[in-house]
């Protein structure tokens, strides 16, 4: 790792026939999430730099002939693809232009790369991250679950099968969760993946929450969390896990000192600082509550300005809408009301690198919250209504729907 990354040799050769499409290689083996690649001790700068200098490299090459063009459009689809990921946190622009240039990439292969669109499709998703978007990423899951297995490839089948999970709770289809699980966990136990089998791991433990079955959701986080020992975005997963297994006990506050901890190591990631506020709001003592106030004021300033629009955002806000009714904020209603509207009739999932973290229910619960927050009493009582519904196959997610409703 330190002499490929500290070593200028590659950039300086990279017009030399096909080093360049070894470097792309090399390069995506090294790189990867939640401990894919080789590098895991290596941070996003470095994934970044790394990544771009292999794009750099191929933007250079000059290819001899068609088969050398395709493999090098191959090459930088998948460098792209993957700078995106690293860039999750970061610049939401470049991270869309990224990969709209993959896709277009992919889809205009000829002849067509079924393995190569399929990942496009997927890595797609990612800049796809607002309410409208949602049956557009379906639907993109969809063509690559609707492709011939071997040519899609059982790593990309099993990406597709796991995000299908998160989307189809996103959707509030929770009824559809259990079997798109089932699926899953078949299709790897026949193409074993040590990644993908802690991802959907994970989001097993987030369906048996939903299922109502606290105590065996803990054991599976638990046991998610172990198959990936010493991988950082792991623990970050098991954290998410416990946490929402937490908020459902009323046990919050034993998560504050973690969530302190979190912040203070992730401190580009806002959205814990969200979810310390929704804590500490229900923790009950005063200076909790003050302290929950400041988070909740810094948060919504400028419409929400702090959280980025990143893969966080939507959980985030909703988790605000949830702290500013514990706090009786009635100042953030308005600005959370407008900025959860896209996503009515969904539910607020969150994944972690992946892996499932946590689901908090339908989001028109926490919009219910926020109407009667602001006085619109019988716009509340809809929205409760219309979460209740939407709650029917999630029994604590009802509970606590219709104990705020009553409250």
């Amino acid at each position: 790792w330190i002499l490929y990354t500290r070593c200028p040799a590659p950039l300086l050769l990279a017009r030399a026939r096909g080093l360049a499409l070894v470097e792309a290689q090399a390069a995506l083996e090294l790189v990867g999430r939640a401990g894919r690649g080789a590098a895991v001790a290596a941070g996003d700068a470095e994934h970044a730099r790394l990544l771009r200098r292999a794009i750099r490299a191929l933007e250079l090459y000059r290819p001899d002939d068609a088969a050398d063009a395709r493999d090098r459009e191959i090459a930088m689809s998948a460098l792209e693809r993957e700078l995106a990921f690293v860039l999750l946190l970061g610049d939401a622009d470049e991270r869309t232009r990224l990969l709209d240039t993959s896709l277009a990439r992919a889809r205009a292969l000829d002849p067509p790369d079924p393995a190569a669109l399929a990942a496009a499709l997927l890595g797609a998703r990612y800049a796809k991250l607002d309410g409208p978007a949602l049956a557009e990423r379906l639907a993109d899951i969809d063509e690559v679950l609707r492709a011939p297995r071997r040519q899609v490839g059982y790593a990309n089948v099993l990406a597709a099968s796991c995000y299908r999970v998160e989307d189809l709770f996103r959707a509030g289809r929770v009824d559809a969760v259990a079997e798109a699980l089932a699926d899953a966990e078949l299709i790897l136990r026949e193409h074993p993946d040590p990644y993908w089998r802690w991802a959907l791991r994970a989001w097993r433990a987030v369906y048996t929450i939903e299922a109502g079955d606290l105590d065996e959701a803990e054991a599976l986080a638990h046991h998610a969390a172990a198959l990936r020992p010493g991988v950082p975005e792991a623990a970050a997963c098991l954290l998410a896990n416990l946490v929402d297994i937490a908020l459902h006990r009323g046990r919050e506050a034993e998560f504050v000192e973690p969530l302190e901890r979190a912040i203070a190591a992730a401190p580009e990631v806002p959205a814990y600082r969200a979810v310390l506020a929704l804590c500490l709001a229900r923790s009950g003592g005063r200076p909790q509550r003050r302290r929950a106030t400041d988070e909740l004021a810094a948060l919504t300033a400028d419409r929400c300005a702090a959280l980025p629009a990143d893969t966080n955002r939507f959980f985030a806000l909703a988790l605000l809408a949830h702290t500013a009714a514990e706090l009786g904020a009635g100042h953030a209603a308005a600005p959370l009301s407008d900025l959860l509207a896209p996503y009515q009739g969904q539910w607020v999932a969150v994944a972690v690198y992946g892996g499932g973290g946590a689901v908090w229910g339908p989001v028109d619960h926490a919009r219910a919250r926020l109407a009667r927050l602001a006085g619109a009493t019988a716009a509340a009582d809809a929205l409760f209504d219309a979460a209740a519904r939407q709650a029917r196959h999630a029994p604590l997610a009802l509970a606590r729907i219709r104990a705020a409703q009553a409250g």
